[in-house]
């Protein structure tokens, strides 16, 4: 968990008259958090646990999780005095992992995991055959370099099992790991002398650029 989640989540469709139609559990999620914000832990923490026992499957839940896990790790005593006990907390994660058993990514969610498996599958070849890696183009590759190549593929397996897992840890690697691709794709790109690595690259870019777009838009099915 981080303390950068969201303050409130995003209102519902909005109606006729593009006033925004605001649910109950929305208004009871903002009443605790405006309670947080004021200092007052004994009415925002059972307030975010009752929401997330009776709302498990809603954004609102989530952020709960969020706020919830801040509070304990912040305040652990005040947290506890509110109600956030051990078994509390305990209770509120397997409720958590009880949402997300089962869910798998469907369709374009495995954009960004093909382009992670696929980028750890080139560090790896850079690793160990860089002649085979570079189409026989590149230039020696230092050991450094090697290394470097190793522990970028083994972070970029280990993100894409994240996501298959829909893991919150894993979403937040790949929002770093995907402008550092783009960027060594771009100059790969522009280094390429010839067509066949200008295609190439280019292609991986724009898997990367739709795989990074496609995150930024639906991060939330990997999370809750």
């Amino acid at each position: 968990m981080t303390d950068a989640s969201p303050a409130q989540p995003s209102p519902s469709a909005p109606a006729a008259g593009n006033a925004p139609v605001v649910s109950a559990v929305t208004k009871a999620y903002q009443q605790a958090m405006a309670d947080l914000a004021a200092g007052n832990l004994a009415a925002a923490v059972p307030a975010l646990l009752e929401i997330h026992e009776k709302n498990l499957d809603t954004e609102e839940a989530y952020f709960c999780e969020e706020q919830l896990a801040r509070v304990r790790r912040v305040w652990p005593a005040e947290a506890e005095k509110a109600g956030l006990t051990a078994e509390v907390w305990t209770a509120l994660q397997k409720r958590a992992e009880a949402r997300r058993a089962g869910k798998v990514p469907e369709g374009q969610d495995f954009a960004p995991i093909v382009v992670l498996v696929a980028a750890a599958a080139w560090s790896f070849l850079l690793a160990a055959a860089p002649a085979v890696a570079l189409l026989g183009r590149g230039p020696e590759v230092p050991l450094l370099f090697r290394l470097v190549a190793i522990i970028v593929g083994s972070v970029s397996a280990g993100t894409a099992f994240g996501l298959m897992k829909r893991k919150w840890e894993a979403v937040n690697v790949f929002i770093v790991l995907a402008p550092v691709f783009m960027i060594v794709t771009f100059i790969g790109l522009t280094e390429s002398g010839d067509a066949v690595g200008k295609i190439a690259c280019g292609l991986a870019l724009a898997a990367e650029i739709y795989a990074a777009w496609y995150m930024s838009k639906h991060s939330n099915r990997f999370l809750y």
